[in-house]
């Protein structure tokens, strides 16, 4: 149940974020909301457990990634861009997953978390995180946004925050995004 609630406050922010007051009931929103899947959560939060310990060298950090292409290539996402980059004699990747906003604007919401693990699993820290943003992508897919999603998945990130230092210092000054707000 827990994973439910994490789910449905990611939701809330994100819709929030397209110029709904946030007082005020949405039956839009509640509609999306309202569909939210637990079975489909615990279902990837069990396959991403079964991966194993996600460490950086590790075939299991290697599974995983190509997991995550998967889910997002079944939800129907064609945009997956590899960030690779070398860290401890591995090369890494970070996944980049983007659905086009509508708006000529093009402010861009990025919601991020990492997939790799020491010592464990990862369930909490963070299959957690990495299932709730499968659910958020699987959610928007068919809405149309007058803004850019940005789905980012980090490596090496138990490491020092490798992955998510590498996009942020190589990638994005190259992007020029108008980037709104991360929701990590």
């Amino acid at each position: 149940m827990k994973i439910n609630k994490i789910t449905l406050v990611a939701l809330s922010l994100v819709f929030c974020l397209s110029n709904v007051n946030a007082q005020i009931f949405d039956p839009f929103i509640d509609s999306i909301v309202s569909t939210c899947s637990y079975d489909t959560i615990v279902k990837n939060l069990q396959e991403f457990q079964d991966l194993g310990v996600k460490e950086v060298g590790t075939s299991a950090l290697e599974n995983t990634n190509l997991w995550l292409q998967n889910k997002y290539k079944n939800l129907g996402y064609n945009s997956i861009e590899k960030d690779t980059f070398y860290f401890a004699n591995d090369t890494l990747v970070n996944l980049i997953i983007t659905k086009p906003g509508s708006s000529a604007d093009d402010k861009v919401l990025i919601v991020c978390g990492h997939y790799d693990t020491r010592t464990g699993p990862g369930v909490n820290d963070n299959g957690s995180g990495i299932v709730t943003i499968l659910e958020v992508a699987r959610l928007i897919y068919n809405l149309e946004l007058d803004f850019t999603v940005k789905f980012i998945n980090f490596s090496a990130e138990e490491d020092g925050l490798i992955g998510s230092y590498h996009y942020v210092e190589n990638i994005l000054p190259q992007s020029e995004l108008n980037i709104f707000l991360v929701f990590n």
